[in-house]
């Protein structure tokens, strides 16, 4: 499937209008270390203090990514589609 803007837009707001909106905070992380990247230099690609996405990424931490941040995350670290919900609107947080 091609992942476009609507696509990335669309799923996370049908997935804060289900308050789903909970990192796994370890699927995320796996993917920058897959990707080569630390979560600093994630962060300054994202425009944000790398304290900021550590608190995000925090499950216990009311923080939450916005709709362009994950947007940006999707296209930084390369997540199909298929894997949005599992890493963005996990059901248990890990």
């Amino acid at each position: 499937m091609i992942l476009n803007d609507y696509t990335i837009i669309r799923t996370c707001v049908n997935a804060r209008e289900r308050r789903e909106d909970m990192v796994s905070k370890n699927l995320l992380r796996a993917k920058i270390i897959a990707n080569g990247f630390t979560s600093e230099e994630v962060a300054h690609k994202l425009g944000i203090d790398p304290s900021s996405l550590n608190q995000k990424m925090n499950p216990n931490n009311n923080r939450t990514f916005t709709v362009d941040e994950v947007g940006k995350l999707i296209k930084i670290l390369n997540i199909p589609v298929e894997e949005l919900q599992d890493i963005f609107f996990a059901d248990e947080l890990a």
